[in-house]
């Protein structure tokens, strides 16, 4: 399908819940999934295996597609400000675009307004973290995955619910910040990425929480750990940092070729879809 948004043509794809009989009034949660650097829309859903777990919860799936060359169904990116390729080096307003996404999506489809989630990875992770400064009243949490922020953003001081997943052995996008080590990436981008810990923290100042988090381990293994600050009771910031996982989708499927593999440990997509279950507007 096909939406123009501030003149931008864009296409995207809707999965619907599972119900044989929905009732004609009902309203459904809506997580928008972003893909990573050089994919598109069907790359986030193939790689998240997102789909079959959010319609089983009666949640609909949006899979937009970032913007690039016209050639190619392939090779899009996100402009999440010092990130990544051809919509970062055109300023493509790409926080504009979400924000008309959303507002096509209500008109649309039978969407809940209260319970909007947006999540992604990698570049639309970042892309996330930059949208969700804009529209953070009007969503109710996010969650990302191996993306990052890039250590000069301001607070947007509107509660969010955030839940970040990253592996520490990432090599495209640090879990301690700093410069690629994937070439490709460090050319298409401008300065450095912020570390996990400045994200979290950052969601956790502006959430009002103690910027002390508390880490346990995790049941799917014992270096697979949890980070959870003192927040207020609706505005949580949790971290699974994994480690010695790689830059992937845990749980899902690898997103390049040679790639690395995905822990099967540990699905996030279900957790995210817990994480978004416990929180609403």
């Amino acid at each position: 399908m096909e939406v123009s948004v501030e003149g931008q043509d864009r296409s995207y794809f809707v999965r619907l819940p599972y119900e044989k009989q929905p009732a004609p009034e009902k309203k459904y949660p809506l997580i928008i999934q972003l893909h990573g650097g050089g994919g598109n829309a069907e790359y986030a859903e193939s790689i998240s295996q997102m789909t079959g777990i959010a319609n089983e919860r009666g949640y609909i799936v949006a899979y937009p597609d970032g913007s690039g060359p016209r050639i190619s169904r392939a090779l899009k990116t996100w402009n999440a400000g010092q990130c990544c390729g051809k919509s970062m080096r055109d300023n493509v307003d790409d926080v504009a675009f979400l924000t008309g996404f959303i507002d096509h999506l209500i008109a649309n489809y039978p969407v809940d307004p209260n319970r909007i989630y947006l999540c992604g990875f990698s570049n639309g992770g970042m892309m996330t973290y930059r949208a969700a400064r804009t529209l953070a009243p009007r969503l109710a949490a996010i969650a990302v995955v191996s993306g990052a922020m890039f250590g000069e953003e301001t607070i947007p001081e509107s509660p969010l619910p955030v839940m970040i997943i990253h592996g520490t052995a990432d090599d495209t996008v640090p879990f301690e910040g700093g410069e690629s080590e994937m070439d490709v990436v460090q050319n298409n981008m401008k300065g450095e990425f912020a570390s996990v810990q400045f994200a979290a923290t950052f969601w956790a100042r502006n959430n009002g929480c103690g910027l002390t988090y508390r880490s346990v381990s995790l049941p799917e293994g014992p270096t697979f750990q949890k980070w959870t600050f003192p927040c207020p009771a609706r505005s949580p910031v949790t971290v699974l940092a994994l480690v010695d996982e790689g830059h992937a989708w845990p749980g899902g499927t690898s997103g390049r070729r040679n790639g690395p593999k995905p822990t099967t440990k540990l699905s996030a997509s279900r957790v995210i879809l817990d994480f978004f279950d416990q929180n609403r507007n």
